[in-house]
């Protein structure tokens, strides 16, 4: 790690471990009943500002995340400031994403698809937001996951070589579930329910 993250860690880490402490109030998203699975983590989220609805009565939490919406909720829970240059020439400066992946990029949360395409409507898949979270791991905990050989998943043959430790790491960390208690499902699409459930296990890991 290098000593501009290692900057950002002691600052970021202390205020997003605090950030999560309140009893927040109930949510309002009408399709996002208190019976979901993953309503207490997204209710703590959407308090601190974290995640957002996408309206002021829905939350569409069965939804593809984008990779531009995880970046942004990465931003906003490891609370990133430092201004930064869009490197990627498929970001106009007026998106409502710009700003966060340009810092996310600046601190080596996130990489595009290519040196100057970050395509930032495309879908992300588990195995590319787990690589992110492990890397948001790294810069809130001022540490590097280590190496992990030992598999939960049945179809760790799927995933892709770049993947394989952040996934293992992330599973032992308890940051990460599978689809299934044997299938992790690397290339299945992120919904927006789990994108908040694993930035909220990432705040609240110990």
């Amino acid at each position: 790690m290098d000593s501009r993250m290692a900057s950002t860690t002691q600052t970021v880490g202390l205020q997003a471990k605090v950030a999560i402490d309140d009893s927040p109030a109930p949510l309002k998203f009408t399709d996002l009943p208190q019976t979901h699975w993953a309503y207490a983590a997204i209710r703590e989220l959407v308090a601190k500002q974290i995640v957002s609805g996408t309206g002021a009565t829905t939350f569409e939490p069965t939804r593809a995340t984008t990779r531009a919406e995880f970046t942004m909720m990465l931003v906003n829970a490891l609370q990133l400031s430092d201004e930064a240059k869009i490197p990627f020439t498929d970001i106009k400066p007026s998106d409502w994403f710009a700003a966060a992946v340009a810092k996310a990029h600046k601190v080596g949360l996130v990489s595009g698809k290519s040196a100057t395409r970050f395509d930032p409507g495309g879908r992300i898949t588990r195995e590319e937001m787990v690589v992110m979270l492990m890397r948001a791991y790294a810069i809130l905990y001022g540490k590097e996951p280590g190496g992990y050989s030992i598999s939960r998943y049945s179809d760790m043959n799927e995933v892709s070589s770049w993947a394989s430790n952040p996934v293992n790491a992330a599973a032992e960390l308890r940051l990460i579930n599978g689809r299934t208690a044997a299938q992790f499902v690397p290339k299945g699409i992120s919904s927006r329910a789990e994108a908040a459930q694993a930035i909220y296990n990432l705040l609240t890991t110990k």
